[in-house]
């Protein structure tokens, strides 16, 4: 689990938005302590006092060297955030991602002079129709890596915008091209078919001075 999990399906989904915290788990009917058919559980706080044990009942070796962790015993006073939402805002697996990912980024705010209006802003590289999954310079400093993802059962159309001129590169999860034509960035959007659960990255080269 990254941020979020959820049950049930459509109208009927209750997720549990838990970012930095990487346990959940959804019990059934024969598991629940209320009776309920369904519960999700997320594990705030995992203390222990050894690194691994040999001498436990729930496995037949140890995982890591037998060291005491003392200050793995996480005393003292912790705070946990969580957010939970039901019904139609995260019956679609994409709406869901996408809420998910909007509250695990927090609000920025800048202190400003009095009677004084902030800047403008206006990026050049959006994305929509998938879930941004990274944007990075490129390993070789040729220009910026976008990575998406299509968090859904049901292919997608994801739309990328880039300032005109830029070229599109398909590439693979190493940044090297990928058996796809390139596409040069117009004033329109360019469209690029995701299928399920499908990962989507491009090589984003600005144009050069003067093209």
């Amino acid at each position: 689990m990254q941020s979020f999990g959820a049950t049930g399906r459509g109208p009927g989904r209750t997720a549990l938005f838990a970012p930095g915290l990487p346990e959940m788990r959804a019990l059934g009917a024969g598991e629940t302590a209320t009776g309920a058919e369904q519960e999700i559980v997320v594990t705030l706080l995992r203390s222990v006092g050894w690194l691994s044990r040999f001498d436990l009942n729930s496995r037949t070796t140890g995982a890591r060297p037998a060291l005491p962790t003392p200050e793995a015993q996480c005393q003292g006073r912790q705070t946990f955030h969580l957010a939970m939402a039901t019904g139609t805002p995260v019956a679609d697996d994409r709406d869901l991602a996408h809420l998910a990912a909007a509250y695990r980024t927090p609000p920025r705010a800048w202190q400003l002079r009095p009677d004084t209006a902030p800047a403008e802003h206006h990026s050049t590289l959006r994305a929509r129709g998938a879930l941004l999954s990274a944007l990075k310079p490129a390993e070789d400093g040729n220009g910026l890596i976008l990575r998406l993802s299509n968090p859904g059962s049901e292919a997608c159309r994801a739309q990328v915008s880039a300032a005109p001129g830029s070229l599109l590169i398909p590439s693979r999860l190493d940044e090297n091209p990928a058996d796809e034509p390139a596409v040069r960035a117009a004033d329109q959007a360019s469209v690029w078919e995701m299928g399920s659960h499908a990962t989507l990255t491009l090589r984003v080269v600005p144009p050069k001075a003067g093209e």
